[in-house]
């Protein structure tokens, strides 16, 4: 699918989105969607859901409308890999090669998202793969796994990525994610407040991951070091 935009309400159920309501082993370019999108399950503005492989090569997505959903509920799409159990409200991503998200790349939402479970300002879940230049400016308000970028992602290599809405959620609230497992961010910075009940970060609700080294470990202790210096020096930023 290449250059298709679309300005009409869409109304469903299950994979929900502007321009297609799911996409697997896809090759995308340039589609956008500018009407407001309501949903229960795998609901985004632009792909209600996009499907498991490591040949999905998906960039240029833009999303405007507001996206109104329950689970995995993105403001471009709700999901990128993984796998969704039948309940439709939980799901999982074992490793680096499970349940491929692929490629997907510059994407960015203005549009109001609401949710309840994984939702996010772009995507509602990410799993395995490579995601980059991703933004949102809008306001993100979910229950469980709320992000303003991403909602949830497990091994993914991440590069640029920035909110500036204010995040409202209650369990696992992030700024840029709100849970983050075994993952390679860099270049990632969120200026909107986040609100919630527990687990809750300016930049990650809780970063996840599995050191088998003292130098791993060590490695980790730095990182967290530098987003709470990134997040501290944007506040001041804000201040002048």
């Amino acid at each position: 699918m290449k250059n298709i935009s679309n300005s009409g309400i869409v109304v469903g159920k299950k994979n929900v989105g502007g321009v297609s309501g799911c996409a697997t082993y896809a090759t995308i370019d340039g589609l956008e969607n500018s009407a407001i999108i309501e949903g229960e399950i795998q609901v985004g503005g632009v792909i209600g859901g996009i499907g498991s492989s490591s040949e999905n090569d998906i960039k240029n997505l833009k999303n405007t409308g507001d996206v109104i959903g329950q689970h995995f509920v993105g403001g471009v799409s709700g999901h990128c890999g993984g796998n969704l159990y039948a309940s439709g409200s939980t799901y999982s991503c074992f490793s680096k090669t499970s349940t491929p998200c692929g490629d997907f790349l510059n994407a960015s939402n203005t549009g109001l998202v609401i949710g309840k479970n994984y939702v996010g300002g772009v995507l509602g879940v990410a799993c395995s793969g490579t995601i980059s230049n991703l933004s949102n400016v809008a306001d993100i308000e979910g229950e469980y796994g709320t992000g303003g970028v991403v909602g949830s992602l497990a091994y993914v290599t991440s590069k640029n990525m920035y909110n500036t809405g204010n995040i409202f959620g209650r369990v696992y609230a992030g700024g840029v994610f709100s849970y983050n497992k075994e993952g390679v961010t860099s270049s990632a910075y969120s200026i909107g407040s986040v609100d919630g009940d527990s687990l809750v970060g300016l930049m990650i609700g809780l970063l996840k991951v599995e050191p088998t080294s003292l130098v791993q470990q060590l490695l980790v202790v730095v990182y967290m070091k530098m987003v709470i210096v990134m997040a501290l020096m944007w506040q001041e930023l804000l201040l002048i």
